[in-house]
């Protein structure tokens, strides 16, 4: 039978069908997630170096600076963005959504192996693919907590190298890991006390001689 004449012959239960249609419709378009600027990460390269003890002044002439040069002319490079910190630097490129950044990950490789050399104490630039600092869809991040037993004697810190000489490497060799970051516990610092009036009484006796 035709649809039409049947609906021209039944108007109430027309009108009942297009009523549940329209309620459904309604409640679906409700739940509708509807962003008037939708969220799109933008494909995003960090370069991470470390250099101990360094002034933010320091950090910047020797690290940022060269790095900026090497990374300027990127292809589909939108925005190069950096910062010194005591004893970091940051450098942040972010690129075009269609950019190939398997291909783009072997370039910037590639223009670090430019750099000149760094600092003798400087640590080798590391590599962060994703959004900086939060992580984002290109980059996963894993939090491991390492806890002291009962009666094990602390603080914690002291154990430090041990994490970093046999517990980070078996991390790194894990297929799929770029890299392990160990944020908890103090870096090894060499302090050097001398005595103000002992070392002019030195001094001194030197100068009598």
């Amino acid at each position: 039978m035709n649809l039409t004449q049947t609906a021209l012959k039944n108007p109430a239960g027309l009108a009942v069908a297009v009523a549940i249609i329209l309620f459904f419709g309604l409640y679906s378009a409700g739940k509708l997630p509807i962003q008037l600027f939708p969220e799109i990460e933008e494909p995003q390269i960090n370069i991470e170096t470390r250099w101990r003890a360094a002034s933010p002044r320091e950090v910047e002439s020797e690290l940022l600076e060269p790095q900026e040069e090497v990374f300027q002319g990127l292809p589909g490079l939108v925005s190069l963005d950096s910062n010194a910190n005591p004893g970091v630097s940051w450098v942040s490129l972010q690129f075009d959504l269609e950019t190939d950044m398997q291909q783009m990950l072997i370039e910037v490789i590639s223009r670090l192996n430019r750099l000149p050399p760094l600092p003798r104490d400087a640590d080798a630039p590391v590599i962060h693919m994703g959004q900086g600092g939060g992580g984002g869809a290109n980059q996963a991040l894993s939090f491991f907590f390492v806890q002291l037993l009962p009666g094990t004697p602390g603080p914690i810190e002291d154990y430090r190298p041990v994490i970093e000489e046999l517990i980070k490497p078996r991390l790194e060799s894990i297929e799929g890991v770029a890299g392990v970051t160990i944020t908890t516990g103090g870096v090894e610092q060499l302090q050097v006390v001398f005595d103000p009036y002992r070392a002019a009484e030195l001094g001194n006796a030197e100068t009598a001689q």
